[in-house]
């Protein structure tokens, strides 16, 4: 994908955020030239008096949060939505990520006696009806999502806001707001429009140049219009489990996962171009648990350079901490993605889960804290999902 570039000011700073856009994640700054690519980036540039009190203060507070009691954000079978924890925005991004505790299928459909056997139909239907029912369901033609994110890497952690627009049946917009550095604020829009898929970013920095762009080999048009019809059906699933019908998604049911707390049913989702998910299913609440899928292991890094003393920019620097990070960067690695959905709150009488946390190998690496639904809002136009 061709590199974005928001030319601020050449004054001050320069920055360079390098950005997996794939999984709808981009991850956290590295100190100079994607040393470590999950620790935050120094600058000369920016350095001042008041970033060694905030450090201490941030330390302070992460020592006494890593003191306190952590809850896991586990997908129990119960209704795990009473238990989950909510994040205080002010200190979100200093508070640790924990493990979450895997659902593990103890049989699946062929092992199970004929009389336990599911349809996958009327368990779909229980999922319908538990989250508001199929009539208020399909009458949700667009909604839209705000709240809170933030995201781990080793010892550092990272926050912003999340919106996502939902207008059926082929449009779909994401975007993430974000301090990636000391005092610029960065802005990363992907949107899903029919048949065409844009992005765009922007920095609120007045001092600095961003530059985004996309490790490994560019993605053509169609394969980010895959990527994002992938993400648009998975959200869909997650929310309301009503698949967009461009889709053609066709359920089968795969057996029954155990968790400490109880067992689940599991759901296999399968349409077009490939589209694979996993549904865990909460036999007591029929809410959905956790979906799981494959998927490109999301990384973002970021280098950060000085500007000279006249403020100019020097071209052939910017160059090789491109190249740098660039090979820092590696192949990009597939794996296992898993969403768990928690808190469950009514929105006009639609069941939403409050919570989501992403997590690769048991180990959550993002959270969304929910807080603002909006069903079938009078200025959700198609408009929005159009580039300007």
């Amino acid at each position: 994908m061709r590199s974005n570039i928001i030319m601020i000011s050449l004054v001050a700073a320069i920055v360079l955020v390098t950005i997996a856009l794939v999984s709808g994640s981009f991850k956290q700054p590295t100190e100079k030239v994607v040393k470590d690519e999950q620790s935050v980036a120094t600058t000369d540039a920016v350095q001042s008096t008041e970033q060694p009190a905030q450090t201490q203060a941030a330390g302070e507070v992460k020592q006494a949060d890593e003191a306190k009691a952590t809850t896991e954000a586990a997908p129990a079978a119960k209704d795990n939505g009473a238990n989950a924890t909510t994040s205080n925005a002010a200190n979100a991004s200093l508070q640790p990520m924990a493990r979450i505790e895997p659902l593990k299928m103890a049989h699946n459909a062929a092992q199970q006696a004929d009389g336990q056997k599911v349809n996958a139909q009327d368990l779909v239907a229980q999922v319908r009806t538990a989250l508001g029912g199929e009539e208020k369901l399909k009458g949700v033609q667009g909604f839209s999502v705000n709240g809170d994110f933030r995201r781990a890497n080793q010892n550092q952690n990272q926050s912003g806001t999340v919106s996502l627009d939902f207008l059926m049946p082929d449009k779909f917009k994401r975007t993430e707001t974000m301090a990636v550095f000391a005092g610029i604020e960065l802005t990363i829009v992907k949107a899903l429009n029919g048949d065409q898929v844009w992005s765009d970013s922007k920095s609120g920095a007045s001092n600095a140049q961003v530059m985004v762009m996309q490790t490994g080999k560019d993605k053509d048009q169609s394969t980010q219009l895959q990527d994002l019809r992938m993400e648009f059906a998975r959200d869909m699933l997650a929310f309301l489990m009503m698949p967009p019908s461009s889709m053609n998604i066709e359920f089968s049911y795969a057996g029954e996962a155990k968790a400490p707390d109880g067992t689940a049913d599991v759901l296999d989702a399968k349409g077009a171009n490939g589209f694979a998910a996993r549904l865990y299913i909460d036999k007591s609440t029929h809410r959905p648990l956790m979906m799981t899928y494959r998927g490109l292991v999301p990384r973002t890094s970021m280098t950060s350079t000085s500007a000279g003393s006249s403020g100019g920019v020097n071209k052939d620097e910017i160059d090789k901490l491109v190249k740098e990070a660039q090979a820092k960067a590696g192949a990009r690695q597939e794996g296992e993605i898993q969403l768990v959905f928690a808190d469950y709150k009514p929105v006009n009488g639609i069941m939403f889960p409050h919570k989501l946390t992403k997590a690769v190998a048991n180990k959550a690496f993002e959270e969304w804290e929910l807080s603002k639904f909006k069903i079938n809002p009078p200025d959700l136009k198609p408009q929005k999902f159009e580039k300007k």
